[in-house]
């Protein structure tokens, strides 16, 4: 089963835009997409164990979780920014991924192996300096990314997972 999950609003969310569906449709596999907060650590619970209850385990988890291009101040020093605005942009730029995270792994880890992909953009390397001219918040956030994956990394040890940061393109 390829689990979709998306915190856009319902109005906006149309089969024909869910990778999940797509994927149905060519007969590669059960899909299920279901919509949840991510930033609600109950339901990202509940996605999981509906995981379990349907499939028994977890392979392959996919971070690619944001949102906050509403919150983007270009150009901006921290000082010039929006502190509403600033603060959501990195509570959905990464406190998502680390509730996700949190949640999943105990059944990523029940499995032979596992993977947990975390989306960014830019390398690491590019990400290791400040970006100029995208905002302090917008920078914060692509390069905590690298960090939870180095940090999940030296967390699962000898486990059998591995984190991979990607950046698309």
């Amino acid at each position: 089963m390829t689990p979709m999950t998306t915190s856009r609003p319902r109005r906006s969310f149309r089969r024909s835009d869910s990778g999940c569906w797509k994927s149905h449709r060519r007969g590669t596999g059960p899909c299920r997409c279901t919509r949840v907060r991510d930033l609600e650590p109950q339901q990202i619970e509940a996605l999981v164990e509906l995981i379990e209850r349907e499939r028994g385990r977890l392979d392959i988890l996919v971070n690619d979780i944001f949102g906050g291009d509403l919150y983007m101040q270009w150009d901006k020093p921290l000082w010039g920014h929006d502190l509403t605005g600033g603060p959501r942009m990195l509570r959905l730029g990464v406190e998502t991924q680390l509730i996700t995270i949190a949640k999943a792994m105990p059944l990523l880890l029940n499995g032979k192996s596992g993977i947990v992909i975390e989306v960014t953009d830019g390398t690491a390397k590019f990400n290791a300096s400040f970006r100029r001219n995208v905002g302090f918040y917008y920078d914060l956030v692509k390069a905590s990314i690298d960090r939870v994956v180095k940090g999940l990394n030296v967390e699962l040890g000898d486990l059998p997972a591995v984190a991979l940061g990607v950046a698309p393109g």
